[in-house]
């Protein structure tokens, strides 16, 4: 089979070079989708396509794309005479106009555009480029529980929502409404809307919340600032809306309230955290400050049902010292703080028995008037996140018992004999 090389050897190129050869990205992003295109960009960029050829006729590209595990195959046909009527195969689990499809195109676009166009086709997107026009905005307004998102167009260097409702920027009915505004800044509006009405249950047709777009949300906001549309949190003051590169995570920050403890869920980005945020759990996004938006980290579940709630956890001050030591230790997402509870008591009970003690061991944690005790074993293994003093001195103690004690549970029960007991208490102590 002849491969992409070979295309200028036909009399001219077929509708389905044309199109690939002049394929913008909001035409795949029109065939596949705002998330499925980011990601076989990123397929592609990340040089996951193999190869590339054309059947004899040059009416169908086979590419070969590199997947997670496997290597799959994609086909691409044009049956009509756009962009919209190409058909997109592939032998990935999703089977059409997957990730797999969208790098395949990227791929075919580039390497058409560098192995020979004419002056012409070269010079056009430079005669008619996709920014000139009125510029669009979305301004999501911050101060609305539903965080609900209105269009706005540039007049007279002010953003006015003038003739820029939704109903006004996605009507194909009055082709004045919209002229003059940049194609490029249009079609995403128009798509934007789409998305959104397809993700929710539509009420209005001149309503769009941000929770509409589901996990979706951040790339296409991250998609409309890349293509020039700016984001506003506000328009009058003008505020804009920025996208956190850095993922933002839940915290249980803890406070003291008298000899109680007290945690609260506070939202981190960057080192810094802030009480004054709103979680957007259907896209699961954080709003900082009420002008960042940052996406949520991974494994939040439990902290943004609280999180919901605003609930707080009050501990009494009587168990103070069994949060710090079975769970503080544990907890990942509670504030690395540590208390510290000093040393602690090791303590002997001795059970005699004829001639021989038995004697368990256990550690004592002791703050203020509480205290907790617990099987040395135990206490070495929860108290993993603190209290040095107190790992030092256990090592130093069951080190001392195993040079004078067969201990049949070390760490826990050791069996004296008897006469033994000078030597031992010397040893150990």
């Amino acid at each position: 089979m002849p491969t992409n090389r070979d295309h200028q050897a036909t009399k001219g190129p077929t509708a389905l070079i044309s199109t690939l050869r002049n394929l913008q990205d909001e035409d795949i992003i029109q065939l596949v989708g705002f998330t499925t295109h980011a990601q076989g960009q990123h397929s592609y960029l990340r040089g996951d396509v193999l190869e590339t050829e054309f059947n004899a006729e040059q009416t169908e590209a086979i590419v070969q794309v590199r997947g997670a595990t496997t290597q799959y195959t994609c086909w691409i046909s044009q049956p009509g005479q756009t962009s919209r009527e190409l058909d997109m195969r592939c032998t990935c689990r999703t089977g059409t106009y997957c990730k797999h499809n969208a790098a395949a195109l990227y791929e075919l676009r580039s390497n058409l555009s560098a192995t020979g166009t004419s002056w012409r086709e070269m010079l056009l997107p430079l005669l008619t480029p996709l920014n000139e026009g009125t510029e669009l905005a979305l301004v999501i307004n911050v101060s609305d529980p539903d965080l609900p998102i209105t269009p706005r167009r540039l007049q007279g260097g002010r953003w006015t929502s003038r003739r820029a409702s939704w109903a006004d920027l996605t009507s194909t009915r009055w082709a004045s409404v919209s002229e003059g505004i940049r194609v490029d800044h249009l079609a995403f509006i128009r798509d934007f809307w789409q998305t959104a009405k397809a993700k929710s249950r539509w009420s209005s047709p001149n309503r769009v919340e941000l929770g509409m777009l589901g996990k979706d949300a951040y790339a296409v906001l991250a998609r409309a600032k890349q293509i020039g549309i700016s984001l506003f949190a506000s328009t009058d003051p003008e505020v804009e809306l920025e996208l956190s590169d850095s993922l933002a995570a839940l915290i249980a920050q803890r406070a003291d309230i008298d000899e109680d403890l007290e945690l609260s869920i506070v939202a981190s980005i960057g080192g810094k955290r802030t009480t004054n945020f709103k979680l957007i759990e259907p896209a699961n996004l954080v709003l900082f400050d009420d002008r960042k938006l940052a996406q949520l980290g991974p494994g939040q579940r439990e902290l943004i049902r609280l999180a919901r709630t605003r609930r707080r956890i009050l501990i009494p001050a009587r168990d103070r010292v069994d949060f710090l030591v079975n769970f503080a230790p544990r907890l990942t997402q509670v504030d690395a703080d540590t208390e510290d509870l000093g040393t602690a008591t090791l303590k002997g009970r001795v059970d005699l028995q004829g001639n021989y003690a038995h004697i368990t061991w256990s550690a004592e944690f002791r703050s203020g008037d509480a205290s907790i005790e617990m099987p040395i074993r135990d206490a070495r293994t929860r108290n993993a996140k603190g209290g040095p003093e107190l790992d030092r001195t256990i090592e130093t103690v069951c080190k001392r018992l195993d040079a004078v004690i067969d201990q049949k549970e070390p760490g826990k029960m050791a069996t004296v004999y008897m006469p033994d007991i000078p030597e031992f208490l010397t040893a150990a102590y």
